[in-house]
Formats: C-alpha cells, sequence, structure tokens
C-alpha cells in the first residue's frame, strides 16, 4: 500500500525550496546587474585604447613620412620646442 504523505510535511518542503529560491534571486540579480556595469566599463576602456592607440600610431607614421624622429615627449603631446 502506498503511504499518505501529510500536506503540512509537503507545504514545509514547498516553504523551504521557495526561501531558498529568494535567498538565490537576492544573490543573483545585484550580481548579474554589477557584472553588466563592469562589462560596460570593460568594453569602453577597451574602445578608448584602441581609439588612442590608433591615434598614436597614425601620428608616428606621419611624423616618420616626413622624416623625423618622434621624441618620447612629441609622442606624449608635449611641444618639441623650448620657448
Amino acid at each position: 500500500m502506498q503511504e499518505r504523505v501529510s500536506p503540512a510535511l509537503l507545504a514545509s518542503g514547498i516553504w523551504a525550496a521557495l526561501i531558498t529560491t529568494v535567498g538565490g534571486l537576492l544573490v543573483a540579480i545585484p550580481t548579474l546587474i554589477a557584472h553588466h556595469y563592469f562589462q560596460g566599463r570593460v568594453a569602453h576602456l577597451a574602445f578608448q585604447i584602441e581609439h588612442y592607440g590608433s591615434e598614436l600610431l597614425l601620428l608616428l607614421k606621419r611624423e616618420q613620412a616626413r622624416g623625423g624622429t618622434p621624441s618620447a615627449a612629441w609622442a606624449l603631446g608635449e611641444s618639441r620646442c623650448s620657448d
């Protein structure tokens, strides 16, 4: 014969599962928000590095095409003339 399951016992198991789910969501949702925030920051920083790196390479190629040798000060955007 089959034993009957107590509704109170079943309800307590469902209650425990719901509490565990709420706890997981309380951890997962802020973590997901933080992940998306930092992912966006990293993508923005990577874009800036690529953009400014490309600009620097273009400036160095132009200086080299003019026959000059770019100095470290010039590469950093400082004036080449000492006035």
